[in-house]
């Protein structure tokens, strides 16, 4: 008796701990086009930020995303986007499909890319998966690695 209800304790605390997380995105990223916070490249020649045009769900090629480059002083910068790859680190592995992806710059802003066809293997919280993007610009290329702050489905 006193184990069922030590183990009914501790389900509910862990059941009510779970859904209090505060590192999940709440809204959906298809409706926010939000950018986010720019991630600089190593060398410092450039940073990459990225905005989803939809809700992330897996299993499937309707997900799409925007990146957008810009210099250290945060202005619009004309870059080739030359890969985007996802990434789990806690799994260890990335996805199939990759050959899929379709990439198209924005021919009146050099800085602006849409990416599509993107593929998520399976789901995941938000933070698990990330974008290793790989760009030139300014005689430097380079791969940087963009946290995806959503759920994935």
């Amino acid at each position: 008796m006193r184990l069922i209800i030590l183990f009914s304790f501790l389900s509910a605390v862990t059941l009510s701990a779970c859904g209090s997380s505060s590192s999940s995105k709440t809204v959906s990223p298809g409706a926010t086009q939000d950018f986010g916070v720019p991630v600089a490249a190593p060398s410092g020649a450039f940073k990459v930020s990225l905005a989803w045009s939809t809700d992330l769900a897996s299993g499937t090629l309707a997900n799409s995303a925007e990146v957008r480059f810009s210099d250290a002083n945060d202005q619009a910068l004309a870059a080739q986007l030359e890969g985007f790859a996802l990434f789990m680190p806690a799994m260890g592995h990335g996805t199939i499909k990759a050959s899929e992806l379709r990439f198209t710059q924005d021919p009146k802003d050099l800085a602006h890319w849409s990416v599509s066809q993107i593929w998520f293997s399976m789901g995941g919280s938000a933070n698990e998966w990330v974008v290793d993007v790989t760009a030139s610009a300014q005689g430097q290329s380079e791969k940087v690695r963009v946290p995806i702050p959503y759920e994935v489905q």
